[in-house]
């Protein structure tokens, strides 16, 4: 080896390492350069040159997200940070993928963020942006998931590039000034997005007309599912001819429509056996409602049982099927329930709710029978069956199974013996029971806001998971643990001014005292019979 070689090794050497401690030293740097852009600098400081902005996954800066000593994100939230954002010195952190800079007082118009183009979520709500957003801002940006820009003042069009983005989720841009119509979203993954008001016009895009109808409101001008169709103010004169012919044609089919009415009719009348078992069925379920017993009709339709239950037989039954949503229970049919010894344990404001036994293995559960659903499609009502049937929850009374048929509805959950926070906290009082301790009451209180944070993280869609909650769809079990129960139903039950005008009507016909069931399914509800003698014992025992 050559003399000279050792030395041009030492300072090979020293050279890389002065790479190596620049290369440390950049992220430091970047960050106090972009720093340096903004107003009211009191929230940075700890950031001190002195000591790197990452010990490996441990931040040494406020506000600084770190994954294996690289700068991974930025959370710069609630700061009070001013001034117009400049992003041109953060394209040197190749390791940056979140960045939030939400809740503060930042103006101006959005940054050129295609620069960063590895981010995965931008959160820039709540400030002061304002001004159009260029069609092309999110060219490239293709592991963009989340971007939030809500309350703010951009105006103009929607981005068009935001439709170019395959792995966006979330789109938030409520309360600004954008006009205009809403671009074509075709991703798939695209779940959440509110553009609530703006100033859109136009046709919602089909591919959103699923998504819930406060994500569009505070448009005047949008219309299209799931708002109000659309109609146009200026009619013309084909438009006119067409509308003619369509009149003279729908007269001409007033006389077949008759025909076909009155053929069914018929039909109705002469339909078979298993055609007739859903309607059977609905007419048991009523004289179990009302008490009284169904063997005027037929014989075999019922059999008085002790302590005023009934049981039901009900043959041409068999043809109703339960859907079930758990594959750990015992399966049974509908004709099984009502061949069961029922007993009323709530009538309301929707339906009714029943204890049924089921024979020979005696398992109790419960029946809520729904006779107001808001009237939605089967296929949609399933699906939201099974999505309530996936929870799992201890603080949840789980779904079992459920019965469609378009005037009513049935859907069948274990039965819990320790009735209702509400008995418990009301109902005992006129038989000398204490109402439960300042302990278990915080027992209880934990356990409901466990149950209702599981439907907020499961059922981020429903802007209210549970949606009628209060104590009468509390129970508790043998430990006093409590179980939600009525809980995800808002999507398929009426309309709320129907809800109002049912409560009232039944506020009208009975000014009894309050009845608080261990099982009432819905509304602000009064027993019709008040609690029966073996409800009464359920209760003491």
């Amino acid at each position: 080896m050559a003399p000279g070689n050792p030395s041009r090794f030492v300072v090979l050497l020293l050279v890389l390492v002065h790479v190596v401690a620049s290369s440390s030293g950049s992220d430091s740097e970047i960050l106090l350069k972009f720093k340096d852009s903004l107003r009211n600098k009191n929230s940075f400081s700890d950031w001190n040159p002195s000591k790197p902005p990452c010990s490996n996954n441990r931040a040494n800066w406020v506000g600084i997200l770190c994954n294996k000593g690289a700068v991974w994100g930025l959370k710069l939230e609630k700061m009070g940070l001013q001034g117009v954002l400049d992003v041109e010195p953060l394209r040197e952190l190749s390791s940056l993928r979140t960045m939030s800079l939400m809740n503060n007082e930042l103006e101006g118009g959005l940054p050129d963020m295609k620069i960063l183009g590895a981010l995965k979520t931008l959160y820039l709500s709540n400030n002061k942006f304002s001004g159009e957003i260029p069609g092309n801002a999110f060219d490239g940006m293709l592991s963009l998931k989340k971007l939030h820009l809500a309350h703010n003042r951009f105006s103009g069009a929607i981005p068009s590039s935001l439709t170019r983005l395959p792995r966006l989720s979330e789109l938030m841009l409520e309360g600004n000034e954008f006009d205009g119509n809403i671009p074509d979203f075709q991703q798939e993954r695209l779940q959440r997005l509110n553009v609530s008001h703006n100033k859109l016009e136009g046709r919602i895009p089909s591919r959103l007309s699923k998504l819930n109808p406060s994500s569009f409101s505070g448009n005047n001008d949008l219309c299209g599912p799931p708002l109000g169709s659309c109609s146009s103010g200026k009619v013309s004169v084909v438009t006119i001819i067409i509308i003619v012919i369509v009149v003279v044609a729908a007269l001409a089919a007033v006389v077949a429509a008759i025909i076909i009415i009155l053929r069914r009719r018929k039909k109705t009348v002469s339909q078979p056996e298993d055609q007739q078992a859903p309607a059977a069925a609905s007419a048991d379920l009523d004289k179990m409602e009302q008490g009284a017993s169904s063997s005027s009709s037929s014989p075999d339709h019922s059999t008085h049982s002790s302590r005023g239950q009934k049981t039901y037989h009900n043959d041409q039954s068999t043809g109703s099927k339960l859907s079930f949503l758990r594959e750990d229970i015992e399966r049974f049919e509908l004709s099984d329930l009502l061949r069961s010894s029922a007993e009323v344990l709530g009538s309301g404001v929707f339906g009714s709710t029943y204890k049924a036994a089921l024979s020979p293995s005696r398992k109790v559960v419960a029946v809520k029978r729904f006779r107001q659903m808001n009237n939605v499609g089967k296929e949609e009502f399933q699906e939201h069956m099974r999505r309530l049937g996936r929870l799992r929850h201890n603080n949840l009374l789980p779904l079992l199974a459920y019965y469609y048929r378009k005037e009513e509805k049935l859907l069948v959950s274990d039965y819990v013996d320790n009735v209702s926070l509400a008995v418990h906290l009301h109902g005992n009082r006129g038989r000398n029971q204490r109402s439960p301790d300042w302990p278990t009451r915080l027992k209880i209180v934990k356990g409901v806001a466990r149950g209702l944070l599981y439907l907020y993280n499961e059922l981020p869609s429903l802007i209210a998971p549970h949606g009628h909650l209060k104590s009468s769809n509390v129970l508790l079990n043998e430990s006093s643990e409590p179980l939600l129960t009525d809980y995800g139903l808002a999507p398929v039950r009426m309309d709320m001014k129907e809800v109002v005008d049912r409560i009232e009507e039944l506020r009208e016909k009975d000014g009894d005292e309050d009845f608080y069931s261990s099982y009432t399914s819905d509304g602000d509800m009064r027993s019709s019979r008040g609690l029966s003698d073996d409800f009464a014992h359920s209760i003491n025992g």
